[in-house]
């Protein structure tokens, strides 16, 4: 059974509040890959603007 807190879009909510532990959780599920982390992915992409790629 699937966790409230690993909503991918609660977690990003929560970390654009400023919580760390939504932060760390939103990593864990990119590092896990499949659809969470390509769901973070499409959250976070509007917000990149001129950020830069490094490695």
């Amino acid at each position: 059974m699937a966790r409230a807190s690993a909503d991918p879009e609660a977690l990003f909510s929560a970390a654009l509040q400023g919580d760390r532990a939504a932060t760390a959780r939103l990593l864990s599920l990119i590092e896990r890959g499949g659809e969470p982390g390509r769901v973070v992915g499409r959250l976070a992409y509007p917000r990149s603007s001129e950020g830069y790629t490094v490695g």
